[in-house]
């Protein structure tokens, strides 16, 4: 075959100017495009549905062992706590049921 063939408009014309090259490349390009966009796309999904919402574990009801206000509270989450350190200060009144306590 002649080489200068090749290098003619008239022979990629006639290669690339079909019906096939219409219309199978770009649906294969096309295909091609949505299975590497399926691959790394995120896909919200939302379900609707009626439940309770339960928490996992009983949450620790803290209570005083007195009646009194509380002033000052100093208790905070993951915290240290040195020895001697002050985490509550109450109201320093004394309520009657704490004085028919003591009298008992």
């Amino acid at each position: 075959m002649n080489q200068n063939l090749f290098e003619s408009a008239e022979f990629y014309k006639r290669r690339y100017g079909n019906f096939s090259v219409y219309l199978i490349l770009p649906t294969f390009l096309l295909f091609t495009f949505l299975i590497v966009f399926s691959l790394f796309a995120k896909r919200e999904i939302t379900i609707k549905s009626v439940g309770e919402i339960v928490p996992a574990h009983r949450i620790a009801k803290i209570q005083s062992t007195s009646d009194n206000k509380i002033i000052e509270n100093h208790l905070t989450n993951n915290v240290y706590v040195e020895k001697g350190q002050t985490l509550l200060a109450y109201s320093g009144t004394i309520t009657d049921s704490e004085i028919n306590n003591i009298s008992r």
